[in-house]
């Protein structure tokens, strides 16, 4: 034996390094992998597929947004709430009307952070709010079957006519439409395992909270984390429960500071801080006495709303789509039925028809949305092996799509360009119109007189529409 041999023999061995323990991701980095695992699909091609859906939906919303209508109705009130909130500092003007005031802030905080072209600015947030619903329609998709029904869902909604009318305007339901989509993701979410994660459930109610300070309509989406609970919590059902108070208890006290924090002014005795106006609704008298009264003239005007800016084949779509869901996914199709034809028929019920169906309908045409997607994946995947080849498939694919996308989005072109008869259509605007059509002509006009010299304002005496002249002094 050599002397090396002996040297090695006589070593002692040292005993491995240990690996350098694995730090566990920090909470931001598990935030943002679940948020890609819920909100986006899995593969490129998918991610691909939904930014492209992504860019519709974006062009639709901002083609001309500010040319295509002057400011229109309610915006107006909007905009200068946001404008006494930058000047004025108080942030909870919007509470005179009973209100809440989170659009607000976002107005303001565009204001001031920003500047240049108010109504620019009000609809662009409005636009922002239908892409991440578009997202949330992909989630829903995706929770309730598979990426490929969250696609369809999603590039559904990017031609959806309502949306991409309701979409362009600085209105509340924008936003209320988001909430609605992000409280039912979240929910399907929060309650994704037997037993829920508590921080899953602040995160819901939260959400909920955020959007009851947008409006009160939401609350026409509160009952859906319950119902994922009762579903999806069998197991156990203690914290299930005790979840569901907490997600209430957390949007109560959105709802308690739109309570407290009204400032002082003027009152009316309309102004209802659950309701935002009571003349909208029937008396609780009325309702006792004929809960129906107001369907035979409501439900008229909301099938002639859908017939205008939903169009015929999505609706008939939908309705096959609920009838092969109740067979094939029940609790799925009972689920978007709660949320959209629920809400739907207690609006013809319980709204006087003064302005019915306006905006209010808009939050909940969604849900037809998703189950068209539900269904059409499920008919695919049951079915299309059955089919001789993959060209069939492909026909019969793109006929389909293109007889229910087709008439959408022709619909949609014809409001981006001439959206005033679709103002009077289906009770949108009550018959009136009251858009700023004329305002840039009369600003125009009176810089013109003000160049000839001092010019009075004198309105006239007689109360109702306000008739005015000018005349150079």
């Amino acid at each position: 034996m050599s002397a090396a041999t002996k040297k090695s023999k006589g070593r002692k061995k040292r005993a491995p390094t240990p690996p350098a323990p694995v730090r566990p991701p920090g909470l931001l980095a598990r935030a943002a992998r679940e948020a890609k695992r819920v909100l986006l699909p899995d593969g490129i091609v998918g991610r691909r597929v939904l930014l492209g859906i992504l860019l519709v939906a974006f062009g639709l919303r901002t083609i001309g947004l500010t040319e295509w209508m002057p400011i229109i109705g309610d915006e107006s009130i909007y905009m200068h709430w946001a404008e006494i909130v930058e000047h004025q500092g108080e942030w909870f003007i919007s509470l005179l009307d009973a209100k809440p005031p989170l659009q607000t802030w976002l107005l303001a905080a565009a204001r001031m952070l920003v500047g240049g072209d108010p109504l620019l600015q009000a609809r662009l947030i409005s636009v922002d709010a239908a892409l991440l619903s578009t997202i949330g329609l992909f989630a829903i998709g995706k929770l309730l079957s598979s990426e490929g029904a969250g696609l369809v869902a999603a590039g559904l909604y990017a031609v959806f006519p309502i949306a991409v009318f309701q979409d362009r305007l600085a209105y509340t339901e924008s936003m209320v439409n988001f909430f609605g989509i992000a409280l039912i993701a979240a929910s399907l979410w929060a309650f994704e395992r037997p037993k829920p994660n508590w921080r899953r459930l602040l995160i819901l109610g939260l959400l909920l909270g955020l959007g009851v300070f947008t409006k009160q309509s939401v609350l026409l989406f509160v009952h859906f984390p319950l119902l994922i609970a009762l579903w999806r919590g069998q197991q156990f059902p203690l914290r299930s429960l005790t979840g569901c108070v907490v997600i209430y208890a957390i949007a109560a006290l959105f709802f308690g500071v739109t309570m407290i924090a009204t400032p002082e002014g003027p009152d009316t005795d309309w102004r209802n801080p659950a309701l935002h106006r009571s003349d909208y609704y029937v008396t609780k008298a009325q309702l006792l006495e004929d809960p129906f009264r107001k369907v035979p003239i409501n439900w008229p005007k909301l099938v002639r709303f859908g017939q205008e800016f939903l169009t015929w084949p999505i609706l008939i779509s939908a309705v096959v789509s609920l009838c092969y869901l109740l067979w094939r996914q029940p609790f799925a199709a009972l689920a978007l039925a709660s949320v959209g034809a629920v809400p739907l028929f207690a609006q013809c019920m319980l709204l006087t028809g003064i302005l019915y169906p306006a905006r209010w309908a808009f939050p909940h045409f969604w849900p037809l949305l998703a189950l068209v997607a539900l269904a059409a994946v499920d008919v695919w995947r049951r079915y299309s092996q059955t089919l001789p080849s993959i060209i069939v498939k492909t026909a019969i694919a793109v006929a389909v799509g293109l007889a229910v996308v087709g008439p959408m989005s022709v619909r949609a072109s014809e409001m981006l360009r001439d959206p005033l008869p679709f103002l009077r259509a289906g009770s949108y605007m009550a018959q009136r119109a009251h858009a700023g059509y004329g305002n840039k002509e009369a600003i125009e006009f009176l810089r013109a007189e003000s160049a000839k010299g001092r010019w009075s304002y004198s309105p006239t005496r007689s109360p109702g529409r306000p008739a005015t002249r000018c005349s150079p002094i």
